[in-house]
């Protein structure tokens, strides 16, 4: 039969089995429904079931294994090295304000060429032995001009001048013709001839007055009263406000223009510019009150005050319609430091809207001064439309006050345009000159050009001579394009000199520069005299706190700053400097406002810039501060973003890594410090790779150590302990009351121990704390000892001796050296914190041991370089005799690297 049918057949007998057996089985039973009784009610206990499970002294970690070890925690980095800050220049004059000096005064380690022995001026002596007839003829002026410059005269002939004084009581009134009253002088001593003497009309040829300011003035008086006349009216009020600019030399000057401009109003009354001359001589006289007076008057106001007689009947109310008294009268308020009381009237003479600019020119620079630049510069722009002569006083200072306000609003290009059409229009005015070009060089030092500033400053002092401003902006010009020393401080020192009231700001920059020199003492002689001149300087105070918190003062210059912060809350370098003293003191909540308020004061680009080294630094500062607070996720992207703007801020690429490292990725924080080390490996001795090359070697290998720990928690020793190999006295380690003790009895001299090995080369940190029980009387102690096949071969043991007195020894293989004894103390009952910790970053590794963390030891130990046998970790007790001994060790920490 084949195989196929058999297995057939095979098949079916079984499954017919199968059917069968289940058909015969039994249909199960019905359950019998039990007797119903009621449950016994259950009660809680007052215990917490998770809380009472097994806690007490005797416990132990359920869910952990008895020779478990864990991996430590990471490890603290430490910020890597920062660059100094970004300093602040001295800012120019004019300035911009404190709001806009960090846009490129705020600069990284400026630099001067040479020293302060650059100040030493080597002169050459001029050579004047071959000097020709002609060139010493013109050393002498012409005596006769000389004379003439200090002396009246009178001609006799065409070769006889007679020189003295022209004397009597209306000698100025002389004509030629008359009879003169004459003293005569020898010129050349000044010592009288002869006497007084007359000289009749056919006795002299002509005759003149010295040439000084005093006569010019005397007979230009005369000469104007001569030709008053309606038609003269207007060189006759430029006369007067000559005669004002004369009145600090001339006494009798203003009462001539007094005179004289009483005269102009008699002249003509219904003309305004008269009276406004009027007032103006005596507002220039400092009688204020009279001259608020003859305003208020010709404008309709009412004094509540009777005011003394105006020498000239003034008609009330004759110019109401007109703005000119108005503005004056808030001139007057503004001098008298009312700027509050000013502004209305100034608006309600700009409201008179009569086509005169100057209540809005005045009214724009009382804005200006109130610091609401944006206002003043609109009221400026919309004055300089109505001006109608450019080159007129009026139209000059509303040219130099549009520059002052683009200053003040950060517009450099604008406010150099301002300045150049305003010296353009100056022409022949030097005042008004001179101050446009001083607005010019501000504008392109603010603007960063500083080699502009400098050649247009020496340019300056060349064109309009030596003026303390131009001094002071070429010095700082100068030092800000890394210019000579010697100049530099030379013309800060002129400057200062030149304006010794006023020489804060030149102080203060030789301060700042003769500093950067390294010139430290001089320049905290130059700062403090400049806080003494003016205690509220604004740059002094800066320097003053930038300094304090260079020298560790940071309660000093925090004092300062938040000071100064109050002032000017715009002022991006002092908030850089505030910001970053907020992080190194700890402070990191109150430094992130600080930075997040400082990073919106960035000057325009900069975020988006890829060359912003100065502010990169800062960027940086505040993704540390991110890193102190936890924030490990805006850490990171501030250091991307400082190393967007300076690609060579190494530091922050360590600050990535010190993110990664904090995140938990291993892997990125090595291939971060690997990258950076790779990318100055041709820079020797660059800070960052340094501290790339030390920190990734701390990191991997913190990476392999491993702690083990034990607190005798349990009823038996958690296995690694050896109790047995050294126990030979008749007393045996054990555990008890939740520590590890040798108690009992030696029975003869000798020590016993008890310890745990890990491999010699492992081995990094043994602690423990060391207790003397009572009743011991040997040395008991902690101790590190190297084991090969169980013979010591180095030991390093930290006791207490029969004096209770802390000692320290150790073994290098057959030579002990002397016991140290320290002086520290151990009684009984007491406890001591023993340390052990090798470090093996050097060539040699470092072994330091602490008492109480304090420093028994601290050395390189050449036996611990390439240990090969074991590192036994421990206790021990010896006695001289048979003596009791009771010690024990408990909380034992050990640190080992996985092999």
């Amino acid at each position: 039969m084949k195989r196929e049918p058999i297995m057939f057949v095979v098949v079916l007998l079984i499954l017919g089995l199968m059917t069968y057996s289940l058909l015969q089985e039994k249909a199960p039973r019905k359950a019998r429904t039990p007797n119903p009784q009621a449950l016994e009610e259950f009660r809680m206990g007052s215990e917490d079931p998770v809380l009472s499970l097994g806690s007490g002294p005797g416990g132990r970690d359920l869910f952990k294994r008895p020779a478990a070890d864990e991996p430590l925690e990471p490890l603290p980095l430490p910020d890597p090295q920062l660059a100094p800050l970004a300093v602040l220049m001295p800012p120019p004059m004019p300035d911009s304000g404190p709001s806009y000096w960090s846009e490129h005064l705020f600069q990284l380690a400026p630099s001067l060429l040479g020293d302060l022995n650059d100040l030493v001026d080597a002169g050459t002596v001029e050579d004047t032995a071959g000097s020709s007839d002609e060139d010493l003829a013109s050393v002498f002026q012409d005596e006769a001009d000389g004379y003439k410059a200090s002396y009246d005269w009178v001609r006799l002939d065409p070769l006889t001048i007679l020189y003295g004084h022209l004397v009597g009581e209306n000698r100025y009134d002389y004509k030629k013709g008359e009879t003169l009253q004459f003293q005569e002088v020898n010129p050349r001593t000044g010592t009288e001839r002869f006497g007084l003497r007359p000289f009749t009309a056919e006795e002299y040829t002509t005759f003149g007055f010295a040439e000084n300011l005093h006569n010019e003035v005397e007979l230009g008086v005369r000469e104007q009263r001569a030709r008053l006349s309606p038609s003269r009216i207007a060189p006759l009020r430029d006369y007067v406000r000559w005669l004002l600019d004369q009145g600090l030399a001339v006494p009798g000057a203003f009462v001539y223009a007094e005179e004289l401009a009483i005269a102009s109003v008699n002249l003509d009354q219904d003309d305004i510019d008269n009276w406004m001359l009027l007032g103006e001589v005596w507002e220039r006289t400092f009688d204020l009150d009279r001259a608020f007076a003859l305003y208020a008057t010709l404008s309709g106001d009412r004094l509540p005050l009777q005011v003394e007689d105006f020498g000239i009947e003034v008609p009330q109310g004759r110019f109401d319609k007109r703005s000119a008294p108005r503005v004056r009268m808030g001139m007057i308020l503004r001098s008298l430091d009312l700027d509050e009381v000013a502004e209305p009237q100034l608006q309600a003479a700009a409201d008179l809207n009569d086509g005169d600019p100057a209540p809005l020119l005045e009214l724009g620079i009382l804005f200006l001064d109130s610091d609401r630049v944006a206002e003043g510069r609109d009221l400026l722009e919309r004055a300089m439309g109505l001006q109608k002569h450019r080159n007129s006083n009026s139209g000059l200072r509303n040219s130099l006050a549009l520059g002052e306000a683009a200053l003040r609003s950060g517009s450099w290009a604008a406010a150099s345009t301002a300045y150049a059409e305003a010296e353009r229009a100056a022409n022949t005015n030097k005042s008004a000159g001179l101050n446009a070009r001083r607005g010019a060089i501000a504008a392109a030092y603010l603007a960063g050009n500083f080699s502009e500033a400098s050649e247009q400053a020496t340019s300056a002092l060349q064109e309009f001579g030596t003026d303390a401003t131009l001094l002071y902006l070429r010095g700082i010009s100068e030092g800000a394009d890394g210019g000579s020393a010697g100049e530099v401080i030379r013309d800060l020192r002129a400057a200062a000199a030149a304006q010794p009231f006023d020489a804060a700001p030149a102080l203060s920059a030789m301060a700042f520069w003769l500093d950067r020199m390294g010139e430290r003492e001089l320049a905290d002689v130059a700062l403090a005299d400049a806080l003494d001149l003016s205690p509220q300087h604004f740059y002094s105070r800066y320097l003053k706190a930038n300094w304090a918190a260079r020298d560790g003062d940071s309660e000093a210059a925090r004092e300062e700053l938040q000071s100064l912060v109050r002032i000017q809350p715009n002022c991006a370098a002092v908030l850089a400097e505030f910001s970053s003293l907020l992080y190194s003191d700890g402070s990191q909540v109150q430094a992130e406002v600080a930075f997040r308020r400082l990073e919106e004061l960035f000057p325009e680009g900069v975020l988006r810039s890829q060359s912003a080294p100065a502010w990169a630094g800062l960027t940086l500062r505040r993704g540390l501060n991110f890193l102190a607070l936890g924030e490990l996720e805006l850490a990171m992207g501030s250091f991307d973003q400082a190393l967007s703007m300076n690609a060579e801020l190494h530091a922050a690429r360590n600050a990535k890594g010190m993110v990664y490292y904090r995140e938990g990725d291993f892997d990125a924080t090595i291939a971060e410090f690997a990258y950076l080390q790779d990318s100055l490996r041709d820079t020797e001795g660059h800070p960052q790779a340094e501290y790339a090359q030390i920190w990734q070697a701390r990191v991997e290998e913190h990476a392999k150590l491993r702690l083990w720990v034990d607190a005798f928690e349990g009823k038996r020793l958690r296995a690694g302990w050896d109790t047995q190999e050294a126990a030979r006295l008749g007393v045996e380690p054990r555990l008890e009351d939740g520590a590890f003790w040798i108690s009992g009895r030696h029975s003869g001299v000798g020590e016993t121990k008890a310890y745990r090995t890990v491999p010699g080369i492992s081995f990094r940190d043994f602690t423990t704390d060391l207790t003397i029980g009572s009743g011991h009387r040997g040395e008991a102690g902690a101790y590190i000892a190297l084991q090969n096949r169980n013979k010591e071969t180095w030991y390093f043991r930290v006791f207490r001796d029969r004096e209770s007195k802390i000692t320290y020894e150790m073994s290098r293989g057959s030579r002990v050296d002397p016991p140290v004894v320290t002086r520290f103390q151990l009684r009984e009952g007491e406890s001591g914190l023993v340390r052990f910790s090798v470090n093996r970053e050097g060539t040699q590794p470092l072994l330091t041991v602490w008492f109480n963390d304090e420093v028994l030891f601290s050395e390189q130990v050449s036996n611990l370089r390439n240990p090969t046998g074991r590192m036994a970790c421990g206790l021990f007790v010896a006695t001289s005799g048979a003596l009791d001994v009771n010690a024990s060790i408990d909380n034992v920490e050990m640190i080992f690297a996985q092999q």
